[in-house]
């Protein structure tokens, strides 16, 4: 008890310091900006930090928490235990054995704490990529168009950074549900593993069917926009698209959204004829 006291007070005092020092450099700069008449700017500026950390923060822990409690809530059919060795030497003689049933663990608390922590990195890593937010908001166009994809000028400074930092934030969002729902399953004992391979029961294959589909449809879009990229390209020999990227990479890349397409309907489709067959089977 004094132990988790003293950890406690540990842990209550580093939080006090790093928000002591964060108070501190927001006042610092507040204090400055204003005195430079800029002050409107500062607000603008933080407004933008906060927008951004609220959205990327609140999305990201809406998706991991509801993924990781609807994995938690699923009955298992065989509970898995972990067992502890821990050596006592010459009092007892032998070795004494604790034996955990992961069924037991706090699931659904472990689930809100990891989406929590992983919100907040998340929204601090958004928050952090404010400049691209206020060009995009205040983006005017260039009044030329871009000859191979179309588009004015503009949505390539301004638009695309943009799009690449949702599309990479996605993607990262999509395989942490994946990873987040396996984790679960598996300590729980919703997958089995007889003889080196898993077994997965139909409601494991309908909720990574789900968040497969989700996956191959951020997985085209991405595809979509690495098209835009290659104009921004530099190849050591000319800046932009050259022949081969006109003639290869953007077909490739259109094949490469198709199949992803592909892929995500699959995926649906799977899920539909699981719950078809469980259906009819019940």
């Amino acid at each position: 008890m004094r132990q988790f006291t003293i950890v406690t007070l540990v842990i209550l005092l580093i939080a006090v310091i790093v928000a002591f020092a964060a108070l501190s450099d927001f006042l610092v700069d507040w204090l400055w900006f204003d005195s430079l008449g800029f002050g409107s700017v500062f607000v603008t500026v933080w407004k933008v930090k906060v927008a951004a950390f609220g959205i990327a923060a609140g999305i990201s822990w809406v998706v991991l928490a509801v993924n990781g409690l609807l994995a938690a809530r699923t009955p298992s059919l065989q509970g898995r235990h972990l067992r502890l060795v821990r050596n006592l030497g010459d009092r007892e003689g032998l070795p004494e054995v604790i034996d955990l049933s992961l069924e037991t663990f706090p699931w659904r608390t472990i689930v809100l704490v990891f989406a929590t922590v992983l919100g907040v990195v998340l929204g601090l890593v958004q928050a952090s990529r404010w400049e691209l937010f206020l060009r995009w908001y205040y983006a005017v166009p260039f009044g030329r168009v871009a000859p191979v994809l179309g588009h004015d000028l503009g949505f390539y400074i301004f638009a695309l950074p943009v799009y690449g930092v949702v599309r990479e934030w996605a993607l990262l969002i999509s395989l942490l549900a994946a990873v987040t729902v396996t984790g679960v399953y598996w300590g729980r004992g919703v997958i089995i593993g007889e003889q080196g391979i898993p077994q997965l029961r139909a409601p494991v294959i309908r909720h990574l069917s789900l968040l497969f589909s989700l996956f191959f449809l951020v997985k085209a879009g991405d595809y979509w926009l690495q098209r835009y990229a290659l104009l921004l390209s530099n190849n050591a020999v000319v800046f932009g698209a050259a022949y081969t990227d006109v003639q290869v990479r953007l077909p490739l890349l259109l094949g490469l959204v198709g199949l992803s397409l592909i892929a995500a309907v699959l995926c649906a489709a799977n899920l539909i004829l699981l719950r078809l067959f469980a259906d009819l089977s019940g």
